[in-house]
């Protein structure tokens, strides 16, 4: 009877058989990886750890970071807060800091409201009221990321850039869209709505208004290049073209000033002998501008001024005079005036 019994009772576990057997091998695997978890647990994990430690976010407030290349501090980094994923990728709340590579060359400064390094790429993505300094440029954006071992920087809205040219002190304030800056070279490229103005030292010289799709700063060479939709006014002379060099600090009186090119058209206001407003109005594929008030224009120039049409191979204007000098013997000078016969019949 007894025998009967446990063969019924093992006829009834037949079906989960199965079953408990699977619950059987996951009990064991349960408390082999919970024994070994507990043990590592209160252990140094070390270099295995980073794989782990990795993905988890650190936070950190007011921060003071450095970087040190052979013992000195190649770059600094100060921020309010600091959050982290490992080492590759970092966040920052009112970060400012700066880079200066090596002994020979003065830091960059910048700070702005956030920023994002990235460590694969090198870079420092900074948003909200930015500002980069680097001794006689300033650079202000609502965004610029930052290389600095390229010493490239790339920035978009509200372009605002600040450079002193070294031999003149002259300074030219520049605004733009969007731009493209190579701090240590003095070097940048704006394009979207260029605006510049250069203030001279000396008050007595007039300073440049100009507007191009395009301009490029060379500040090295004190240079600026204008392209597209070129727009140029110097006191009351207003030149428009569609591309320009412009040379800010002369080094002889024979270096050109500023040269204006293809479809050159200049208007100007004088005021005549009697003292009454005089309207000039110039055309040409070339205009060359020397020293202060010397323009010279080539290309099948055109001058009306006042009643007068002047045409020839080159024409010289003085600004604010009614002074021209046209060049070449074949130059036709054509003045408008009223037949000397057809006065006297009227009287």
């Amino acid at each position: 009877m007894r025998a009967a019994r446990w063969y019924n009772f093992f006829m009834i576990l037949r079906p989960y058989k199965s079953t408990m057997v699977i619950v059987f091998f996951l009990s064991v695997n349960t408390l082999v990886w919970w024994g070994a978890w507990s043990h590592r647990r209160d252990e140094n994990w070390g270099e295995d750890s980073k794989a782990i430690l990795s993905e988890v976010p650190n936070e950190m407030t007011e921060l003071e970071y450095f970087h040190l290349d052979h013992g000195r501090a190649a770059m600094s980094l100060s921020a309010d807060s600091m959050q982290s994923i490992g080492e590759e990728v970092a966040s920052f709340i009112r970060p400012r800091g700066t880079y200066a590579p090596d002994k020979k060359q003065s830091a960059v400064t910048y700070q702005a409201m956030s920023a994002e390094y990235v460590k694969a790429r090198d870079s420092l993505k900074m948003l909200g009221e930015v500002k980069i300094d680097h001794e006689a440029s300033h650079y202000q954006a609502d965004q610029v990321t930052y290389y600095p071992k390229k010493d490239l920087m790339t920035g978009k809205g509200h372009i605002v850039i600040d450079y002193t040219f070294q031999k003149s002190q002259q300074k030219i304030h520049m605004t733009s869209n969007s731009m493209k800056a190579k701090p240590k070279q003095d070097w940048a490229k704006l394009v979207g709505n260029v605006e510049s103005v250069t203030t001279p030292k000396f008050k007595h010289q007039e300073g440049l208004n100009m507007k191009a799709n395009e301009m490029e700063l060379q500040g090295l060479n004190a240079q600026v290049s204008l392209k597209e939709s070129v727009y140029f006014k110097r006191g009351g002379m207003i030149v428009t073209a569609r591309n320009g060099e412009i040379f800010l600090e002369q080094t002889n009186k024979k270096l050109k000033y500023f040269i204006l090119n293809d479809d050159v058209k200049v208007t100007e206001t004088l005021m005549d002998a009697n003292g009454m407003p005089l309207k000039r109005n110039a055309s040409a594929e070339r205009l060359e501008g020397f020293g202060q008030d010397k323009v010279v224009l080539s290309g099948a120039p055109r001058v009306v001024q006042g009643k007068d049409t002047i045409k020839g191979y080159r024409i010289t204007m003085r600004e604010k005079m009614e002074f021209i000098e046209v060049e070449d013997a074949m130059s036709d000078v054509q003045v408008e005036k009223k037949d000397e016969n057809k006065k006297a019949k009227e009287r």
